[in-house]
């Protein structure tokens, strides 16, 4: 149930913030999918090819989230730390809202659990 209860959370930020995300037609038309089928998308689960552009779009649902509960958590996995580095990156360039206070890291070295935001790896968060 509060899987549920999220993913309305999100829709709800994603009305409110959609229009003023600096997105492809193309990526537009992924999230706005998500919002009208949500028996399709309950897992959240995007399939989508090489530089489609998910980060952008994992930023997008991520404020979603945030801007409908503040106190929120969010974890992003990738496979592998490489791959963790470069999301907390990309996530930092595309708006002052991710920083280090925002964005944290979890893996054998950091445990940034205090942060909304947190990017591991796969491997890693079977141990989060």
């Amino acid at each position: 149930m509060e899987r549920l209860a999220n993913y309305f959370e999100i829709l709800s930020g994603l009305e409110d913030i959609l229009e003023a995300q600096d997105l492809r037609e193309s990526q537009r038309k992924v999230l706005i999918d998500f919002m009208a089928n949500p028996t399709d998308n309950f897992q959240g689960i995007f399939d989508l090819a090489t530089a489609f552009g998910k980060t952008r779009l994992m930023k997008v649902l991520s404020l979603a989230y945030l801007h409908s509960n503040p106190k929120g958590k969010i974890v992003i996995a990738t496979p592998g730390i490489d791959t963790v580095e470069q999301t907390q990156e990309k996530f930092k360039s595309y708006s002052d809202f991710f920083n280090d206070t925002t964005l944290g890291l979890y893996d054998y070295k950091k445990k940034e659990l205090d942060k909304p935001i947190i990017v591991t790896t796969y491997h890693s968060l079977k141990d989060l």
